[in-house]
This record gives C-alpha cells, sequence and structure tokens, in this order.
C-alpha cells in the first residue's frame, strides 16, 4: 500500500506529525545515507515513517493494528504524493522481510525481545537501530 501526504483535514492530525524528540536526538549522532532504506515497527499511527519519508528516505511503516495502518493510509490519502508503504505483521513473530536490508530500523514505544532480534536480522552491515521505550514526558 502506497500513499500520499494529506492537506491536514482529519481533526486528530497532530498525531501523525512530527518525529518525537528523542528520536530527532539519535538522528543527530548517525550518517544515514541518502534515500536510507528504513523500517518503522510498530509504526502506529506513521509519525516517524511519514517524517522520514518527507525527508527523501525509503520507509516501509509495519503494523499488526489495521485500524492504524488504514488511519495513516487515510490521513495521506490526498495531496503530495510521498513513497510510503506500509504493511501488516505481528512484530512478535518472525518478519516476512528480507534479511539485511534495512539501513535503519526504528522501535519506538514497544519492549520485545523478539522484535530485537528480527530488527537485528533486518539490518545490514553497519546499519542503526533507534529503540525507544516508553518513559516520562
Amino acid at each position: 500500500m502506497h500513499c500520499s501526504r494529506a492537506d491536514h483535514q482529519c481533526p486528530d492530525a497532530s498525531r501523525f506529525e512530527g518525529a518525537s524528540p528523542f528520536f530527532l536526538k539519535c538522528l543527530t549522532h548517525i550518517a544515514l545515507p541518502p534515500n536510507a532504506r528504513i523500517l518503522d515497527v510498530p509504526c502506529g499511527f506513521g509519525r516517524h515513517a511519514i517524517w522520514l519519508t518527507e525527508r527523501g528516505h525509503s520507509v516501509i511503516g509495519a503494523d499488526i493494528d489495521l485500524g492504524r495502518l488504514d488511519a495513516v493510509h487515510n490521513y495521506l490519502s490526498t495531496g503530495t504524493r510521498i513513497d510510503l508503504a506500509l504493511a501488516q505483521f505481528d512484530a512478535e513473530r518472525p518478519w516476512p522481510l528480507q534479511a539485511e536490508s534495512f539501513d535503519l530500523v526504528a522501535i519506538v514505544d514497544y519492549v520485545s525481545e523478539h522484535a530485537l532480534v528480527e530488527a537485528h536480522r533486518a539490518l545490514r552491515s553497519g546499519g542503526y537501530l533507534i529503540f525507544q521505550t516508553f518513559g516520562a514526558h
């Protein structure tokens, strides 16, 4: 599923916009190549996937929750086209992705040993993992 950027008519548009401060700080410490291949899992409402795609990266936003993926798709259904791929899968099962195919895997607000193992498998040699867990905001 590929989507386009919306014109902000969604009443809850803020949940789709902008990367978290921690995520942005992490990005200042890594050297992503231009058009990096990135996996955001679980992507939730896609705030990081959208942000990264808008900056020219090739991103897959994955989540088990079809409702959230539909919300992202609906949010991006009109306006400027961006190439954001969405995938539905359970982060607690083997990921249906090719090994060593991502420059960055982002796991935000999700804690799972299995997801960390799968992220390691999905990362290219020299790739980066951003792992942000729950905390006080």
